[in-house]
């Protein structure tokens, strides 16, 4: 091959990978919108009695690969597989999860932590606040995105 076809043949391939990686970050970019606009809807919950939107167990994310080398000149051409997303259902969410601001505002301190753990999220800092209760409960709240 010349030198403008192998540089043609770089080209495609290295544009045809970011099309493969763009597709999988596209598709984690719609999993983290689900979580953020169940957030967004606790946000918006101020009275004890209202409902709180459930946020599903952490979502399956694809890893982004990287772009391979291109090959040889005169080889055959790596392409990446076609993507497929997932089927995305989303995850129930933890057992204990409080379907009222008020049971938020009753979790001990255990099952506060319990739910953080449960998504993935045991070190999450919450505000500054007197007892650990009120800490692991505030941590647990901001995680789901409610004020209190």
């Amino acid at each position: 091959m010349s030198n403008p076809e192998v540089q043609l043949s770089n080209f495609a391939h290295t544009t045809t990978w970011q099309i493969y990686r763009l597709e999988i970050m596209l598709f984690n970019q719609n999993v983290a919108l689900q979580e953020l606009l169940a957030r967004h809807e606790n946000a918006t919950v101020r009275f004890s009695a209202n409902p709180l939107a459930t946020l599903s167990a952490p979502w399956l994310r694809v890893p982004v690969p990287a772009i391979p080398p291109p090959p040889a000149a005169g080889a055959q051409a790596n392409l990446p597989p076609a993507f497929i997303p997932p089927t995305v259902v989303a995850p129930p969410p933890p057992q204990n999860f409080p379907a009222t601001k008020g049971e938020l505002l009753e979790l001990t301190e255990n099952e506060a932590n319990n739910l953080l753990a449960a998504y993935g999220e045991p070190d999450f800092q919450p505000p500054a606040v007197s007892s650990p209760n009120q800490r692991a409960r505030s941590a647990f709240a901001n995680f789901i995105g409610v004020a209190l």
